[in-house]
């Protein structure tokens, strides 16, 4: 799924900054950078905070087209959206809960 896998991290980069924007857009966003506000003391280039989590999380409902129960489990904190603290690992998320509307009817990411 390695061609799936590029076109969700950008399709996640897209929804990222759509809820907070960077001077340089995609340039300055790293897939393994810490997204969201610091408590280990890593440096994050966005630092969403909770609000932004909310954000992201129906950003990422929507575009993906993740059914009621897996946007239940973002929103109510089953699954923090805080432990998905990097692309990477939203990517993973995403593609583990819907592999097959990733693919979608035409073989492309939802857009």
């Amino acid at each position: 799924m390695p061609g799936w896998r590029e076109e969700v991290r950008a399709a996640v980069k897209e929804i990222i900054l759509s809820v907070k924007p960077l001077d340089d857009g995609l340039a300055d966003l790293p897939d393994d950078a810490p997204l969201f506000k610091a408590v280990s003391g890593d440096v994050s280039p966005l630092e969403l905070d909770s609000l932004d989590g909310l954000d992201l999380a129906l950003g990422l409902g929507e575009r993906f087209g993740l059914d009621d129960k897996e946007l239940d489990r973002l929103l109510t904190g089953d699954v923090d959206i805080q432990s998905l603290s990097t692309v990477n690992h939203i990517v993973d998320f995403i593609l583990s809960v819907s592999p097959e509307r990733i693919r979608g009817e035409a073989g492309t990411v939802p857009r």
